[in-house]
Order: C-alpha cells, then sequence, then structure tokens
C-alpha cells in the first residue's frame, strides 16, 4: 500500500517535471523501456581537499553531502590523486587508465617541440586523442561536462577538449525554445540571481584586496571570472546534468570548478572559497534527487575530488625573479644565448602558435622550429626544465644542486640509470630507499607518491630536471602568482575524497583514479562472484568455518519508488557478500513483476546454488521465499504450516530447511516467512518449533533461522522462538535491536536470525544506503557467524 502511494505521487511529479518538459520540447531521445537499466553520475568538485571536506562539513556548507555520509550510507574515502595532482593526469587515469598520462599541466612536447598547456584545446585535444587510442574511454555512451577531456563521451559541454562543439539551442524549434525558457523562468532568474550576489560579493572582495595593495587589473578580472564560474557555469551544468539524466544517459560525469578557482585565488581555506561550497552542494542536492526519479535509468550517484589544494608562497614575490630567471642564471655559464630570441623567432616565422600569460611563466600551444637554449615550464608548484643536449650524472648532480642553492628551488628530482634522485636542502637523497627524506615521514601516500614521482621524471615528455615547490614542515612555495596551488606531491594536494554509495569494498584505506575506474566498469558488468565460501581454517583439530548470513525481504522487487527491478536487490546482496541468503516475498513467472523466476535471476547474478518454494500459485504465476548458498545444497524441505486460510483472504504460509555440508558439518538452514494475523502467527511458531521442523534436527547439528516473522522482539512469537535459538543480535553483544521495516523509515524490526548455540555472532548490520531504502520496503539483516565443530 505505501509503495503504492509513493508510486502515484511520484508518477504526478514526474509529470510536472521541467526536466521531463526539456526533453520533449528539445526533441531529444530517451533511454531504454522495460527495467531501468544501472546509470552513474560522477559529480567532482575541483580542487577540495580531504581536509578542507571536513572543515566545510562542519561550518554546515555541505549539508546535502553530510547527509549522504552520515544518513544515507555512502562510504567516505580519501582519494589520492597520483602525480602529477592535476585535472588532466586525475581524469587521464579516471577515464583512460593510464596513470601520470601528462608529465604535468604544461609541458614541452619533446616530439613536436610543442609547448602544450592543458588549458588550450589544441593541447587538451591530442592528449585526449592519443589517450583514447590506448584505452577505450570511460565515459563512452554518457555525457562529460566542464571536464578537460571528453572521455569518450557522447555528449561534451564546457570541456577543453570540445571546446568546439556547436550548441544544441541550434537544432531546436524557434518556438519550443520559448517554452522551453518560460518552464524554466525561475531557474533563469536564479541564475541572475546568482551571478548577482556572487557579483556583489566579488566587488567587495575587490576593494578589500586592494586595500591590501593586491594587483587593480588582476583583481578587477577575476570578479568577471568569479561570477562566470562560480554562478552561471554552475547553474548550466546543473541543468545539462538533469536533463541528461531525464534522458538516461547511461554515465554522466560533470566538474564543478567554482571551489578550485577561488582557492587558487584566495587561498583553500578562504571564506570566498568554502562560499562558493554552498551552491555547489545545493546543485549536487538537486542532481541527486532528478536522478531516484528516473524511469529509464537506475542510477547511482559517486561524489570526488581529483585532488587538494595547497596553501603556498609565491615564487616570484619571496625571491624578486621568475622561476625561469632564477633557471636561466644557473644555466647562463653552460647553455648561452637568449630564450627571447625564440619568441622574436616565432614572429618572424621561425615558429607557429599562441601564447598568453600566466603569472610571470609564458604559456600556449607553441611550436618551435629550434630548440637551441633552456625552456622552462611551471604552472603552478610542479615544472620541468629541458635542457638543448644530454648531460652526464654528475654534471645533473651539480646543476640540481645548484638549482636548489643559487635558484632556491626546494625540490629537483631527475633520472639516473635505474634510481630517482631527489636533491633538497637536506642533501640528496634516492627517492626509493629514502622517500621520507623528500616526501616528509608523515606523508599520507609516501610509498605511491614515491613511485608516482619516479613515473613523472620518466615520462617521455619529461623535462631533464623535474622542479618542485614542496618543502616539507614549511609552506610549499608555487611558481606562478597564486595563493593556492596543486601539481606537486603535497599532503593536502594529493589528499582529496570520494563519496561512495553501497558499492563492493576491498577493504581499502583510500582510492586513486585507475581503482575508481575499476568500480566504476564492474558496476556497469559485475565481476563474476567468488563461488567458493569464506573458510577460516584452524588447528587439525578444531576446525572453525565463519559464515556470512542474510534474511531478506524483497517485496517481489517493486521497488519504493515503482519500478521493477531485482538487480537492486542483487546490488545490495552483492555488497554484503553472504554466503547463506533466505529471500522472502519472492515472484516467479507473475505479470507484475515482468514474468522473471526471480530466485533463479538473483541466484545466476550471484552465482550462487538455490532452492525456491512457491506457497501461492495461480496458473503459471508463482510467489513464494527461497534460499540461496554459496555451498552445494544436499537436501531440502519444503511445507506448508496447518490451517492455510479460507477464500484466499491472506496468503498461506510455509518454510524452507536446507541441509548443507559444511566442512565436516551438517548445518541445517531455515527460511520462513510467517503470518501477519496474530494468532496465526503463533500457530505457525509453534509448529516451526515442533517435530516436523526443528524439532527433527539432531542436538549435536547447527542450525540458522532466518525469516520475516511480522513480529517484533516482545512478542510472543519471538520469546518462543528464542527458547530454542539465540538471536545473534544479542549475541553480538547488542541489544537495541535494529529496525528493518519499514526501509525509508525504519520503526520496527520484522526481520531475523536465530543460531543454535554452535554459532558464535560476531557482527549484525542492518544496512540503510541508497540501494536498500529503494530496492524493498524491508531492509536486510546481516549476520556474520563463526561455526566451531
Amino acid at each position: 500500500m505505501i509503495g503504492r502511494i509513493q508510486t502515484f505521487f511520484r508518477k504526478l511529479r514526474k509529470s510536472f517535471s521541467r526536466s521531463e518538459w526539456a526533453v520533449r520540447l528539445l526533441g531529444i531521445s530517451c533511454g531504454p523501456e522495460g527495467t531501468p537499466q544501472p546509470g552513474l553520475v560522477l559529480i567532482q568538485i575541483d580542487g577540495l581537499a580531504f581536509t578542507q571536506l571536513e572543515r566545510a562539513m562542519e561550518k554546515n556548507r555541505l549539508p546535502f553531502l553530510k547527509s549522504l555520509w552520515k544518513k544515507e550510507g555512502y562510504e567516505l574515502k580519501p582519494f589520492y590523486s597520483g602525480l602529477p595532482s592535476t585535472t588532466p593526469a586525475v581524469q587521464g587515469e579516471l577515464y583512460f587508465g593510464i596513470p601520470a598520462a601528462v608529465p604535468a599541466f604544461d609541458f614541452i612536447r619533446k616530439e613536436q617541440q610543442a609547448r602544450m598547456v592543458m588549458f588550450h584545446p589544441e593541447a587538451a585535444d591530442q592528449i585526449g586523442r592519443e589517450l583514447a587510442d590506448q584505452n577505450p574511454g570511460l565515459l563512452k555512451g554518457g555525457s562529460s561536462y566542464s571536464n578537460i577531456y571528453s572521455g569518450g563521451a557522447e555528449e561534451a559541454r564546457y570541456c577543453v577538449q570540445e571546446m568546439g562543439l556547436n550548441s544544441f539551442w541550434k537544432a531546436t524549434h524557434p518556438l519550443n525554445l520559448a517554452l522551453l525558457f518560460l518552464i524554466h523562468i525561475t531557474k533563469v532568474f536564479r541564475i541572475i540571481m546568482y551571478g548577482v550576489i556572487e557579483f556583489g560579493v566579488a566587488v567587495g572582495d575587490f576593494f578589500r584586496s586592494i586595500f591590501h595593495r593586491a594587483h587593480p587589473l588582476k583583481e578587477l578580472k577575476f570578479i568577471f571570472t568569479r561570477v562566470a564560474v562560480c554562478a552561471v557555469l554552475r547553474e548550466l551544468v546543473r541543468f545539462r546534468v538533469k536533463l541528461d539524466v531525464s534522458r538516461g544517459m547511461r554515465i554522466i560525469h560533470a566538474n564543478f570548478v567554482g571551489y578550485d578557482e577561488q582557492s587558487h585565488r584566495r587561498g583553500p581555506s578562504s571564506a570566498f572559497a568554502h562560499w562558493s561550497l554552498r551552491g555547489i552542494d545545493e546543485a549536487i542536492r538537486d542532481i541527486y534527487r532528478t536522478a531516484l526519479r528516473s524511469d529509464c535509468r537506475d542510477y547511482q550517484l559517486i561524489v570526488f575530488s581529483d585532488h587538494g589544494q595547497e596553501g603556498v608562497d609565491c615564487y616570484s614575490d619571496e625571491y624578486g625573479i621568475s622561476v625561469r630567471q632564477a633557471v636561466n642564471r644557473v644555466f647562463a655559464s653552460r647553455f648561452s644565448g637568449d630564450p627571447e630570441e625564440n619568441r622574436r623567432g616565432r614572429r618572424h616565422g621561425r615558429g607557429r602558435g599562441f601564447s598568453s600569460r600566466h603569472g610571470s611563466e609564458w604559456v600556449g600551444f607553441l611550436m618551435f622550429d629550434s630548440f637551441q637554449h633552456v625552456r622552462t615550464t611551471s604552472m603552478g608548484p610542479l615544472g620541468h626544465i629541458y635542457l638543448p643536449e644530454k648531460i652526464s650524472d654528475a654534471e645533473k648532480e651539480d646543476y640540481g644542486r645548484r638549482l636548489v642553492k643559487e635558484a632556491h628551488i626546494p625540490l629537483v628530482l631527475y633520472s639516473c640509470g635505474e634510481s630517482t634522485i631527489g636533491i633538497n636542502s637536506a642533501g640528496v637523497h634516492d627517492l626509493k630507499q629514502d622517500p621520507e627524506a623528500v616526501l616528509g615521514s608523515n606523508h599520507p601516500f609516501l610509498e605511491p607518491a614515491a613511485a608516482d614521482l619516479k613515473t613523472v621524471c620518466r615520462h617521455p615528455n619529461a623535462g631533464d630536471f623535474v622542479i618542485s615547490g614542496w618543502r616539507s614542515g614549511e609552506t610549499p612555495l608555487t611558481f606562478a602568482l597564486e595563493s593556492g596551488a596543486h601539481g606537486g606531491p603535497g599532503f593536502e594536494e594529493t589528499r582529496g575524497f570520494v563519496l561512495l554509495p553501497g558499492f563492493p569494498d576491498q577493504g581499502e584505506d583510500y582510492l586513486r583514479p585507475v581503482r575508481l575506474r575499476e568500480k566504476v566498469l564492474d558496476y556497469f558488468e559485475p565481476p563474476a562472484s567468488d563461488s567458493a565460501p569464506y573458510l577460516e581454517i584452524g588447528s587439525p583439530v578444531k576446525k572453525r568455518t565463519r559464515l556470512r548470513v542474510m534474511t531478506y525481504n524483497i517485496h517481489s522487487c517493486i521497488c519504493m519508488d515503482g519500478k521493477i527491478n531485482p538487480d537492486r536487490a542483487v546490488r545490495v546482496i552483492r555488497h554484503l557478500s553472504p554466503d547463506l541468503v533466505a529471500l522472502q516475498e519472492v515472484d516467479a513467472y507473475k505479470a507484475r513483476t515482468e514474468y522473471i523466476h526471480q530466485a533463479a535471476y538473483m541466484a545466476e547474478q550471484l552465482d550462487m546454488d538455490f532452492h525456491y518454494f512457491p506457497v501461492m500459485m495461480q496458473g503459471r504465476e508463482q510467489y513464494g521465499i527461497a534460499v540461496m548458498s554459496r555451498f552445494p545444497i544436499a537436501y531440502t524441505q519444503t511445507g506448508w504450516f496447518p490451517d492455510p486460510p479460507v477464500n484466499g483472504k491472506r496468503e498461506r504460509r510455509g518454510a524452507i530447511r536446507a541441509e548443507l555440508e559444511i566442512g565436516s558439518a551438517r548445518v541445517h538452514f531455515f527460511n520462513t516467512h510467517l503470518d501477519l494475523g496474530f494468532k496465526e502467527r503463533q500457530k505457525q511458531a509453534r509448529c516451526l518449533t515442533e517435530n516436523g521442523w526443528l524439532g527433527a534436527v539432531p542436538e549435536e547439528e547447527p542450525v540458522i533461522l532466518c525469516g520475516d516473522l511480522n513480529a517484533s522482539p516482545r512478542s510472543p512469537v519471538y520469546q518462543r522462538l528464542v527458547r530454542h535459538l539465540a538471536d545473534v543480535q544479542n549475541g553480538a553483544g547488542g541489544r537495541v535491536h535494529p529496525p528493518s521495516f519499514f526501509s525509508r523509515n525504519p520503526f520496527i524490526r520484522l526481520d531475523h536470525i536465530f543460531v543454535s548455540s554452535h554459532f558464535k555472532p560476531r557482527r549484525i548490520e542492518v544496512p540503510r544506503n541508497q540501494d536498500t531504502r529503494l530496492a524493498s520496503d524491508h531492509l536486510p539483516v546481516f549476520a556474520d557467524l563463526k561455526l566451531d565443530f
């Protein structure tokens, strides 16, 4: 009844959905019909470090993300960016599975002698195409917004690689466009309102910065950048993602860059940077709610940050010259000539391309016909020095020392045979043997960061020297004009975050982009389950078996949003990875659930043995209970309880007993679903404990009884059963009896697991997350048991 009411209001709300109307007016094709297919929305908050996420949650800047973590069962993990800790490198690894896809945000492509800067479309497109030739893009069949690469997406907007795409408005009929504008008039006004607010705050920030003697022209430019990125772009991305959810795109990745832009200018912990998070949090909440209402896709949401940012000091402010000038001075005696000749030569036809200013460095997509002088690329805290000719290892060490001492570069790295050498103020260090001396002993990702630095130094387009502003125990330096920076191996810049729904967890302390990629691929095409149960073998005399047991009323796979979707229940079970599962309310060949034999389908997906008992049949249509097991089922007993209902006013009830050979023990696994009526439940419980069922099991043989009793721990039915068996909740050390019904807002526990004295309960869990809340009107109950025999 509750589910039907929710379905009615959901359909009513959908009929007035502006996103649905937008899809119709724009003539956009929708996703597959029928059983909802898996879908995924990836939201990236650019530049938000784990530490800053925690602070923002404490200050209530991210209330929705906090609720996902605290209330919706999302798992919060650190996200190691890899190196370089920049968006082009992270997205290269995430989209294409290639770590250190680029050696820095800007670098020289040696083969072409071309300067590649990853916010220029030509550079991003060339690198993106090369990566796609090596591996298929993760976003195939999906969309990409405000990213560096398109990632193989069918639809890419506001991405650096795809800046030349035509707008979808051009293909829209003028009348439909006018209607679309009217439908979304409130959104248009919201964008204007946010723009006005951001403009007002930015103007106030402008005068504040001028008072502190900032550069007036740069501050004036930032006003318009702030409005465009923090308000307009954010709202455009929000609209496009909601549109794609309504049309059923397979995978969607959107990047909100407002915080990152603010952090570069004001610092990662600044009030202005944290202010931008409120609007991002609201946009994610809006997208999440739209995704839950999708009819054609069963969407999951992942929120992550690609990297963090470090609060930094500016190299040119500290030493009065740019790092390029300082490097040229070190190499002046060896490599003569003025680097300005390259730029003059380009103007006279010896080079081609264009350039722009970023801080004190020349950047751009530049082509040089000659490469005769030392060149330095350094946009941020990580850079490369390219020499016009090879030098010996001894000379590398000598110049490395001089770069640290004379040019005041905190960290210089280079390859020497099979080793990677790091030079800082403390001396010369082999990165593999002594990573602490280079990165700091308390680095959160010491070993992988050291390995990734080696990879960066050996990248085909890396410089002869890699330079970094990282200095452990001190404020890092950046080689650009900024207050917040990323790109190097710092504690904060490499430590983002990831918020994951109920995905299978391999016990990892953190994720990196390639592991997140694997989880996304596994979500769409789950790997075959390991059919071998988990066995913990002790001494030869006494064996112990650890069993994972689950009871779950799946509500005929009719989800709380009205969808018929057995894959949700499969995903819930797969995440908990039980050895034994008791299922109640299982359909087979019923019209209402699309004629699927649900027990057979789920067992096949999970690679488990199963037995199904149809307690009710009408023609070919069946409804009943089932057991699934990773152990072979040796024998089953099924039967109805006495006193069947008269005139079909109530469901007929029964039980299953499955015998399993586990090691040298014969385990009896019971599953039942008792009546709603008080007297009927008592009769059925009495029957269950007598000779035909529990009473027929020898005392020396282990017993597990699961089921939906439609009775609470205070009921006579429960009290009768605990006289024969132990409730795992009590054996696991708790007596709170977490509720399992109703899944949206559980208030009573109807689902139970009982065991004989042969078992010692280790853990019990009633998981509450997006999947368990939606998959059924009951939450699953899971227990980890240890069997002594």
